[in-house]
């Protein structure tokens, strides 16, 4: 991923490959195992918000948009939730309509998934 803004960044989270997605509605799943899911993200001036069901549960919603996504792309790690039963899950998120009012998109650009 490289910036199309003139928005500082962070080394490490430029020129890398990352999971992309600015239109509302697009969306992904995956599986995994553990006790605790959360995304790393690169969250700019564009950031937007990841709604987001585990297990086929309730659709929750994260905002991605930071204090500093204004002037910066900065990387913030989300814990989208942390008391699952252990064993096999299923994430599935996909890009809100809704958005920070001073964010300028719907960006979602996820450079880790995390599990525990």
């Amino acid at each position: 991923w490289t910036p199309r803004d003139q928005a500082g960044t962070r080394a490490g989270f430029v020129h890398v490959p990352m999971l992309i997605a600015e239109t509302p509605g697009e969306q992904c799943r995956f599986a995994f195992e553990g006790t605790a899911v959360g995304i790393f993200v690169a969250a700019g001036p564009d950031a937007g918000a990841v709604e987001f069901q585990l297990d086929g549960g309730a659709w929750r919603k994260q905002n991605l948009f930071t204090t500093w996504s204004p002037t910066l792309h900065i990387p913030w790690a989300y814990v989208l939730d942390a008391d699952l039963a252990p064993g096999q899950h299923e994430l599935a998120m996909r890009v809100s309509a809704d958005a920070d009012p001073k964010s300028t998109g719907h960006a979602v650009r996820i450079a880790h998934l995390l599990v525990n």
